[in-house]
């Protein structure tokens, strides 16, 4: 996850027994990601796959184990997760170093330009 994901998460998710719980509706559907040409999908997605294979080579562990305590995140796992977040901050547009709030000020903006331009619910067209 990255940290522009998370941000957005943290706000528009729920808590429930103190963690955030990410539901498909909630949060993946409503995340404003930007269209994104082949180079930065690319990179985006060599980043998620950078966690991923870092996270593999603690598979014994759970995330609550990983991440719990941010002063015993494996280094390799730390790298992995900025890699992303480089990569998904250039997607956004966003400065690598923007505050949670500059980020979360921008996804929102962002979203309500995403949603004033989306058709409402069930008002789709169906295909002929």
């Amino acid at each position: 996850m990255s940290k522009a994901f998370f941000v957005w998460a943290s706000s528009v998710g729920t808590v429930v027994g103190g963690r955030i719980r990410i539901s498909a509706e909630a949060v993946y559907n409503t995340f404003p990601f930007p269209d994104l040409d082949e180079q930065v999908r690319s990179e985006v997605e060599a980043g998620a796959r950078a966690v991923l294979s870092a996270r593999s080579y603690f598979a014994e562990g759970n995330l609550d184990a990983l991440y719990g305590d941010p002063e015993r995140v494996p280094p390799q796992l730390v790298r992995a997760h900025q890699e992303l977040d480089r990569a998904v901050a250039t997607a956004l547009g966003f400065d690598e170093e923007a505050s949670d709030e500059e980020m979360l000020a921008a996804l929102e903006q962002r979203h309500a330009l995403l949603s004033k331009n989306a058709p409402p619910p069930g008002k789709h067209q169906r295909a002929a």
